[in-house]
Order: C-alpha cells, then sequence, then structure tokens
C-alpha cells in the first residue's frame, strides 16, 4: 500500500503498524560536468524507492528536499522530521548526498526520540569506486533511474541504445548493492532494538 497516496484520515488506520520514516534529502548541487544537474535528486529518488519498496508497510517516505541540519543539532532536525510525518516515530532513515563524511551513521537520539540511521550513497560511492571513474559512475546511475532513462534528454546525448543499456545495467547493479547495504543495516536496527525489549 503506497501510504503516501492515502488521506490522513485512511492512513490513520494503518498507522499502528508504521513506526520508520525514510528521509530523502539533497544538495541541489550538480555532482558533476558529465552528469545530469539534477543526477543526485534522480539517483536519491530512486534509491529512496527501492527502499520503500522494500520495507512497504512499516516505513513512509518525506521529501526533506534541501532541509538540511547543519548548523542545528540533528537531534532538532529529527525531531521537526518526525512531527512532520504525522505517527510516533521510532526509527529515522536519512538517504543524504554529500552531506555527511561517512557513508554510515547510527544515531540513538535523546529523550526516546528513536535511533536514526544516516546512508550517504555519495561517500559510499567513493569508498568502493576509484576517484577517476566516479563520473562514469554518476552518469551509469543517471541512467538507472526512471526518470532519465525515460527523458527526450537522454537521447539528445547521441549514445546508441546498446550502450546506453549497459550503462544502466551498470547503474542498476550499483543502486541495487547500496539498497542491499540499506536493507540489511535497517533489519539490523530493527532486529537490534527487538532483542533488547
Amino acid at each position: 500500500m503506497r501510504f503516501e497516496l492515502l488521506t490522513p484520515n485512511q492512513f490513520s488506520e494503518y498507522s499502528s503498524n508504521v513506526d520508520t520514516l525514510l528521509v530523502m534529502t539533497d544538495t541541489g548541487i550538480p555532482l558533476d560536468a558529465a552528469s545530469p544537474r539534477t543526477a543526485a535528486k534522480l539517483i536519491s529518488q530512486q534509491l529512496c524507492g527501492q527502499v520503500l519498496e522494500r520495507f512497504r508497510g512499516r516505513m513512509t517516505l518525506l521529501d526533506a528536499g534541501f532541509s538540511l541540519w547543519q548548523g542545528q543539532p540533528f537531534s532538532d532536525w529529527a525531531h521537526t522530521m518526525s512531527f512532520m510525518a504525522g505517527y510516533q516515530v521510532k526509527y529515522g532513515i536519512v538517504i543524504a548526498e554529500r552531506l555527511h563524511l561517512q557513508e554510515k551513521t547510527l544515531m540513538d537520539l535523546p529523550d526516546g526520540q528513536g535511533k536514526w540511521l544516516i546512508f550517504d550513497w555519495f561517500q559510499w560511492l567513493k569508498q568502493r569506486v576509484p576517484e577517476e571513474r566516479l563520473s562514469d559512475a554518476f552518469f551509469y546511475l543517471s541512467h538507472a533511474t526512471y526518470v532519465y532513462w525515460q527523458s527526450p534528454e537522454r537521447e539528445i546525448v547521441g549514445l546508441s541504445e546498446a550502450d546506453s543499456q549497459a550503462m544502466a545495467d551498470e547503474g542498476e547493479r550499483l543502486l541495487e548493492m547500496m539498497a542491499n547495504e540499506i536493507f540489511e543495516s535497517v533489519t539490523a536496527l530493527w532486529d537490534e532494538s527487538a532483542n533488547s525489549l
């Protein structure tokens, strides 16, 4: 069930089963000169879509856009995100790019605000792809996003369909690796909390 398409009254029937908020943030800054200007956002959206599809029924998505926590304590920002969700958030998963120095950070918030996992896909990619190939990886990931793949702008680049498909396949492989990392982290977070009860 896609909770984001329900009215608030309809969602209230299911909200007792939902305890995890998936938050997407982005910097709005282009990744490099060879990728679409909005590639970072498209990649984050695609990654969030995969995570949401996997955990649908227990998780909702909040696109926080440029809502960055720099300059304020993360716990204050997380509290604001939880308030915007409209239900009791026990776990928060933040998908970010270029906002954190580590690929994964787990934060146990004070005052029972829950546990939050920050996953910075840009940092994850930097740890696994040689610097001289990052530009290629961004372009492959762009090809793997539904929005870019369907766009007429992709065709303007002038690549053959075979080359575009090969890039999309590699981008999908990278997205799947990132998504699996998040799946494992979220499951471990839930299991750890369940075992501590």
